[in-house]
């Protein structure tokens, strides 16, 4: 009995440490000021399964008091890693692995041998339609601000990240850094193809 109430506690404790752990990852990937305060913070999975966080999603908004967001805002501009809103369109089309999400459902009816779905259906969106749901996961922000974005390719919370200012192939994995400078917020989404 003794073994169960400690294999459980161990448990508790590795659920509550990733939490933590993601937002050190992502305050770590985007040097993001302790006194800048996290409003909001989504995680799903919020555990590891059989084969890792497959499927993992964040959502984290941090909000800066006015001295630590002008600092913010200077060290980005001079890394050269962030680009002026709005995102492109071709950008936010391999962002979003449109093409490979597309050629995936054609490839899959084929391999069936099942005739393909209506074009724009839901099991056949077309490609303006993929776009339009990843743009929907987005966070709704002005068009005055900033973005970056970063890809590992598999385990995107520890594996080391390239950033991209410009795309020419489809991502399996993401995270994209956008400022509001009117809000004065940051707003990090978090997503993987795996």
């Amino acid at each position: 009995m003794k073994k169960i109430s400690s294999l459980i506690v161990a448990l508790l404790i590795i659920t509550s440490c990733s939490f933590n752990s993601d937002e050190s990852a992502i305050r770590k990937e985007f040097k993001i000021p302790d006194s800048a305060e996290m409003v909001y913070f989504e995680v799903y999975p919020k555990e590891s399964g059989w084969f890792g966080r497959e499927g993992l999603k964040i959502d984290a908004y941090f909000q800066f008091n006015e001295e630590d967001f002008n600092q913010f805002v200077s060290n980005a501009k001079k890394s050269n890693e962030w680009l002026p809103l709005p995102i492109p369109k071709d950008f936010l089309m391999y962002m979003f692995s449109v093409k490979t999400a597309r050629e995936y459902r054609i490839r899959y009816h084929k391999e069936k041998n099942e005739p393909l779905p209506e074009e724009g259906s839901v099991y056949n969106p077309t490609e303006e339609q993929i776009l339009e749901a990843g743009i929907k996961i987005l966070p709704v922000t002005g068009p005055n601000g900033i973005f970056t974005l970063k890809a590992a390719g598999t385990d995107i919370m520890n594996e080391p990240k390239k950033t991209y200012t410009r795309l020419d192939k489809d991502l399996n994995d993401f995270m994209i850094g956008i400022l509001d400078f009117d809000q004065k917020k940051l707003f990090v989404k978090v997503s993987t193809g795996y």
